[in-house]
């Protein structure tokens, strides 16, 4: 329902104002980049109505007390710069877990309905999480570590990501995170970050971006890295920026 094509497709009637969403730094401001986070904003409010819909139907199947619910992304909003990338606008996706009173039990000592953690948590600790709830010890051989349950363990320390190959283009960076620091180290720092992806440049925010780049009216060195070759590493403090704004990004 968010997925990147649902972004730009056209005609579309905005319920977010285009005037209003917030636009991150590395984007330009225009009206075609307002439009398409506009339209984002408006698939996640479908995406919520779609996941309320599926909760009434647990209530209403007599199965809300009994089912622990996960509710995730698969990567950052399919804008340039955001999925495919390993920054935080690609890593760093939501993660909703709502565990019913009669096993909450199984949830964090330091959880609270409603609350908030800043613990590490990938994808992978998915699989030992949930073999855990359904009783069952996850193998030794599992990466992941399970964040809830009866074998739950304590937090990871790092987290690390990876781009690659992105359909029809190549590039080859890892990234490692704890709570504080990101680091990242570009093997093909010859490769701008914005690499020519047929499916990306359908995107308008794409296509106006690389635009204003070529024209030299970007105005800011933050929107204008995008398009340019890349440093071996990178390094940044998470403390430089606001641990609840996902726009800010990195």
């Amino acid at each position: 329902m968010t997925h990147e094509g649902q972004i730009r497709r056209r005609p579309h009637e905005w319920r977010h104002d285009p005037a209003r969403v917030p636009v991150p730094p590395y984007h330009p401001d225009t009206p075609e980049v307002r439009q398409d986070w506009a339209q984002y904003y408006d698939k996640v409010t479908e995406m919520d109505v779609e996941a309320g819909r599926i909760l009434a139907e647990l209530e209403a199947d007599g199965l809300a007390d009994s089912t622990v619910v996960f509710f995730y992304g698969d990567h950052g909003p399919g804008m340039p710069r955001c999925k495919r990338w390993p920054y935080n606008s690609g890593l760093q996706v939501g993660l909703i877990v709502r565990v019913p009173p009669p096993f909450r039990h199984l949830a964090p000592a330091d959880a609270t309905p409603g609350g908030a953690s800043d613990r590490l948590v990938g994808f992978v600790d998915l699989a030992p999480t949930v073999l855990g709830i359904a009783g069952i010890r996850p193998p030794e051989w599992m990466q992941g570590r399970a964040f809830l349950g009866p074998y739950a363990v304590g937090p990871t320390r790092y987290l690390f990501g990876l781009s690659g190959r992105m359909d029809e283009r190549y590039d080859m960076v890892r990234s490692v995170r704890n709570e504080r620091y990101v680091y990242l180290r570009h093997y093909m720092p010859h490769r701008i970050y914005g690499q020519h992806i047929a499916y990306m440049f359908q995107t308008p925010t794409t296509r106006v971006w690389k635009e204003l780049h070529d024209q030299g009216r970007l105005t800011s060195e933050a929107q204008r890295r995008f398009w340019e070759p890349k440093p071996p590493e990178e390094l940044y403090d998470f403390r430089d920026r606001s641990p609840r704004d996902p726009q800010s990004g990195w």
